[in-house]
């Protein structure tokens, strides 16, 4: 039997035995709204990076630029999530808009 069956059906088991499913005390549900609120906060400056890079193809008409900041804030969102860090997002983020204040 693979160890990934094992540890499902320990859990089930464990969860079956609860009256109202897992219960959790206020440290580990502050950490999880924690993570939410960081992972949440990192996917809404993705899409504002996204929005930068459409505004710099699309208004200004400098597609080459738009399409490496869309790439270079895709690649450090996945860090981003990955990390739960949302500091070298908003780096990038700074420096798409500094670009297109540049060529605007």
């Amino acid at each position: 039997m693979s160890r990934s069956v094992t540890l499902a059906r320990v859990v089930r088991n464990k969860m079956d035995d609860l009256p109202n499913g897992p219960r959790i005390d206020g440290r580990e549900r502050e950490e999880m709204f924690g993570n939410f609120a960081s992972l949440a906060f990192v996917g809404a400056l993705h899409v504002f990076v996204c929005l930068v890079a459409l505004l710099i193809g699309g208004v200004l008409h400098h597609w080459i630029f738009a399409f490496f900041w869309l790439a270079v804030g895709s690649i450090t969102a996945v860090f981003g999530f990955y990390r739960i860090n949302w500091k070298p997002l908003a780096a990038v983020l700074v420096l798409a808009l500094a670009t297109a204040a540049a060529m605007a």
